[in-house]
């Protein structure tokens, strides 16, 4: 049963055996958040893809709030691009210089994606406005549930264990108990192979729920007769 952000702080403290442990509790708020930074860049699963089409109409496109990491980015419009090809990452100087030097008649093959505290861009090269906007194909990873915002977590009614885990583990290191931090790594660690494990037999079997293709790709044998 899913658990509202303060249930889930109780069943921490619960489970640790520090109901009045006043420093753990003062302090639990950013450890959950030093977990949810932890679980973005290893949770890797198909339910956090996000798969859309954008009409940027400025080089300076705002992303989703939830936009965590690019994946991919297509454009659609290969006939205004300056190269053909796919649109490759670059860094945010070169962008920078592609405009001061670029022609502004062609899209060029480039882009850099951004999070900011406010707002997350996506900076483009090229001659987009409202009569003549640009069309992409892009395929992104979302950011974990802040717990303590939403007042509710898909992690932790889907993998409570791995989010139990991991946060034990940052509390090892916050009440100095070494001795549980590397057992709480390695419960940690099994729970997110298991995890991971599972969403990619999903991808193998075509359990996803999104249309679109796999980030993995998994190569298919052929048996010798």
């Amino acid at each position: 049963m899913a658990q509202t952000f303060s249930e889930f702080k109780t069943y921490l403290t619960d489970m640790l055996w520090r109901q009045n442990d006043t420093d753990l509790s003062n302090n639990l708020n950013n450890l959950i958040r030093m977990a949810n930074h932890e679980l973005n860049r290893k949770l890797t699963i198909q339910k956090r893809e996000v798969a859309a089409t954008i009409t940027p109409e400025t080089e300076d496109y705002t992303l989703d709030a939830e936009f965590y990491q690019m994946m991919s980015l297509t454009n659609r419009q290969p006939a205004r691009q300056r190269k053909k090809g796919e649109m490759r990452l670059t860094t945010l100087s070169t962008i920078y210089q592609l405009r001061e030097a670029g022609d502004s008649a062609y899209i060029e093959p480039y882009y850099y994606p951004q999070r900011g505290e406010t707002a997350n861009t996506l900076y483009l090269v090229g001659p987009f406005s409202a009569s003549n906007p640009g069309e992409f194909d892009i395929q992104y990873r979302t950011t974990i549930p802040d717990y303590e915002t939403e007042d509710s977590s898909w992690v932790e009614d889907e993998y409570l264990d791995l989010y139990v885990y991991t946060l034990f583990k940052h509390c090892a290191m916050f009440l100095r108990e070494d001795e549980r931090m590397m057992q709480y790594a390695g419960y940690m660690q099994d729970a997110l192979d298991s995890a991971l494990d599972e969403d990619l037999r999903q991808v193998r079997f075509g359990g996803s729920p999104l249309d679109m293709k796999p980030h993995r790709y998994v190569p298919r044998t052929r048996r010798k007769l």
